[in-house]
């Protein structure tokens, strides 16, 4: 027996202090895994990804609150960002979190081994690329700030952000990611590749933008005016100030140029309509109508107003309409709108024809028909990506 006993206490400390262990690393994995997704999802803020403390202050307040507060000595909880190993190094957003705990020994203590080092990773980052292209600003104009009854949208590239009201009844959305501040209603329809949830409510992005920023903060002129209507033949316009521009029909080249709407609307019924390197500034009192015809409209890629396809200003709450035209979902529209529109005073109304602009930014966004393809343009903010466990 007595020679027994070295043996037998080794067994029991093996059994219990290996257990211990064991269930306290499970606990530390937890908090590691924990921890990283709200690194992470402060990473997603604007403001937080410039400050390193943010993030790092949420990871190890997340690990405090699992029982494993950083003090430096016998707990420490290291944050990186991007991570220091694995398959994310290069990832800006993807967090890092390594919990090293010293976990006292029992038994074992009778070898001499008083305390065994325990350490735990987790690495979490955001999906989608962190920002919008679809942007619904203003959550009292409607009962709804972003509505789809009908038709497909389509920003799988990036996020849709309601500041409002969420009411999706039919039709598809896709989208990496769907944050909404308000009220969020599914009756039907069928989401793609992620469901609406509740976010921070979105800014209005258009100081970060520079060309919308420029047009924000350097209005064009809006008199004098001219008005012009095309229903035949083949014509070329002139960038200018128009007191409203229809098109009912002919074929249209709209030279390179900012083209400014006054007194009357921007109406395209017909026809074929060609502008590359187009802006289209509607100030009070013109509104865009676009009802029929075969367009295909870019916005510049460079100059004061790059980016920037249909700008409203924000005093202007009359609607803009896009609601008919030959198109098909892209690739391979022949309904194109290359470019950012932005309306932020106002409805943005899309019930038929399929239309692919850069990013829609809108006071309100209703889809009931035809539908908003490839969306490709992040302008928002990133309150709505979300932070996923990927090690």
């Amino acid at each position: 027996m007595a020679i027994a006993i070295v043996p037998i206490l080794g067994m029991t400390a093996l059994a219990i202090d290996v257990g211990y262990l064991r269930n306290e690393q499970r606990l530390q994995q937890s908090a590691a895994d924990s921890a990283a997704l709200a690194g992470a999802a402060e990473r997603a803020y604007p403001a937080s990804a410039a400050s390193p403390a943010a993030w790092i202050t949420a990871a190890r307040t997340d690990a405090a609150s699992n029982g494993f507060t950083h003090d430096g000595t016998s707990t420490i909880v290291t944050v990186n960002n991007p991570p220091a190993s694995g398959s994310y190094t290069a990832s800006s957003t993807a967090v890092e979190v390594l919990v090293k705990v010293k976990h006292p020994g029992f038994f074992s203590g009778i070898f001499n081994k008083t305390s065994d080092w325990v350490t735990t990773r987790a690495v979490a980052h955001l999906t989608g690329n962190g920002a919008g292209c679809i942007v619904g600003l203003n959550p009292n104009a409607l009962p709804y700030t972003i509505q789809v009854t009908g038709g497909s949208v389509n920003a799988s590239a990036c996020n849709i952000e309601d500041a409002g009201k969420w009411n999706f009844t039919g039709g598809t959305v896709t989208a990496a990611a769907i944050g909404v501040a308000g009220t969020i209603t599914k009756s039907g329809g069928t989401y793609g590749a992620a469901s609406a949830m509740s976010a921070a409510a979105p800014s209005d992005p258009c100081q970060s933008i520079a060309g919308c920023a420029y047009l924000s903060n350097s209005p064009p002129a809006t008199t004098p005016c001219s008005p012009r209507s095309v229903s035949s033949g083949t014509v070329t316009l002139l960038p200018g100030i128009y007191c409203g521009l229809t098109i009912s029909g002919g074929i249209v080249t709209l030279s390179p140029g900012l083209y400014v709407m006054t007194t009357s609307a921007f109406k395209i019924s017909g026809g074929t309509v060609t502008g590359t390197g187009v802006t289209f500034y509607i100030a009070a009192g013109s509104s865009v109508d676009m009802t029929g015809g075969t367009k295909s409209l870019s916005a510049p890629s460079s100059g004061n107003t790059a980016g920037m396809l249909i700008y409203q200003v924000a005093a202007n709450t009359t609607t803009a309409k896009l609601t008919g035209g030959a198109g098909a979902v892209c690739p391979g529209s022949t309904t194109v709108m290359s470019g950012i529109v932005y309306t932020p005073g106002a409805l943005l109304n899309v019930t038929g024809g399929y239309w692919d602009p850069t990013a829609v930014i809108a006071g309100s966004l209703n889809v009931s028909g035809g539908g908003l393809t490839c969306m490709s343009s992040p302008v928002g903010s990133s309150q709505v990506a979300r932070a996923v466990l990927v090690e």
